[in-house]
């Protein structure tokens, strides 16, 4: 069964799940990458990036089917639902100019 649409907005929702995605999309499909040093490495707070990757970003792309984990370190690769989401997230790509700069960017920590 495809990934529903909500569930594809919603995977798309976040900067930080948005970057997991373009990194995976930039690969090979059978491809491993280390997601959690490659996207907290920058972030003012890189301990805090990093949680939040791997209890909360992964988990619900990894639910979903768009990536699947290979190990406890954030190595991860595309799920069986990524190709349900990759036409949307190259349409979003394609027209990231349209964006208000807050495609990849994380967004800042509440007050």
């Amino acid at each position: 069964m495809p990934l529903p649409f909500d569930d594809q907005l919603r995977a798309l929702g976040s900067p930080e799940r948005r970057r997991v995605m373009v990194e995976l999309l930039g690969r090979e499909p059978d491809t491993t990458v280390a997601i959690g040093s490659t996207l907290a490495a920058g972030e003012p707070n890189t301990e805090r990036a990093r949680l939040l990757l791997h209890h909360i970003h992964l988990p619900l792309l990894a639910d979903m089917g768009v990536v699947v984990p290979t190990d406890a370190d954030g190595h991860v690769q595309r799920g069986p639902s990524f190709g349900d989401i990759q036409p949307l997230l190259e349409l979003l790509l394609a027209n990231r100019d349209l964006w208000d700069g807050t495609f990849h960017a994380p967004r800042s920590a509440p007050d």
